[in-house]
Parts: structure tokens; C-alpha cells; sequence
């Protein structure tokens, strides 16, 4: 939601190709369109700029409530297919107790 309700794009957009890193913790998975986002970040950073994700595997979306308690659900969208339209995968690291939650690295093509 962040990324998407304007307040993203109108701060950042003059920093197009200027940004060396960016981050994102357990944000891509919950936007509504996630390739968008990803391509968003990618227009940001410079060439050979890297991006630092914390992210399930899989894109879930709230579905219900049940008992009080938010259900989720899988869409079948997985992150990683989407982030390799823009980025070189570096490497997969241990996030704590969390085998669900990888922590990855990403490096948009230096030629990019």
C-alpha cells in the first residue's frame, strides 16, 4: 500500500537511476501489484545498484476473517519469478527461525 498510494513515486521519481540500494521487509508480497512495485524499485536504482528483500516466496493476500483473525491466502505469485525481470539474483541468507522468510540480494544489471 505504501508504494502505491502516490506516496512513493512523486517523492522519489526525480532520483531515477540514483539510488545505490533500497530495501523492502515483508512489503512485496502484500502489494497488489507486486511486478509493478518491482519495476518501480528497479527504475530507481542506478545500474549495478542492489536490493535487499525479506520477502515469502509467495505472494499472500487477506481473504477473510475468521474468529477475529486475518486468513491468508497464496495467489500462486511468486516474488522471485518477478524480481528476475529486473535483477540478478546474488544469493539466498539465513533469516532466523525462519526458513519461510528468506532474506535475498538482488543486483539490477550493471548495463540496465
Amino acid at each position: 500500500r505504501y508504494i502505491s498510494d502516490g506516496r512513493f513515486d512523486p517523492k522519489f521519481a526525480h532520483h531515477a537511476q540514483d539510488i545505490d540500494i533500497a530495501v523492502a521487509a515483508l512489503v512485496l508480497q502484500h502489494v497488489e501489484d507486486p511486478k509493478a512495485e518491482i519495476a518501480k524499485i528497479a527504475a530507481l536504482l542506478k545500474p549495478g545498484g542492489y536490493f535487499v528483500l525479506l520477502n515469502e516466496r509467495a505472494r499472500f493476500v487477506p481473504t477473510e476473517v475468521q474468529n477475529g483473525q486475518t486468513v491468508w491466502h497464496d495467489d500462486g505469485i511468486y516474488i522471485p519469478d518477478l524480481m528476475a525481470a529486473h535483477f540478478t539474483l546474488v544469493g539466498y541468507y539465513p533469516y532466523p527461525n525462519r526458513t519461510d522468510r528468506p532474506l535475498s540480494l538482488w543486483r539490477k544489471p550493471p548495463s540496465a
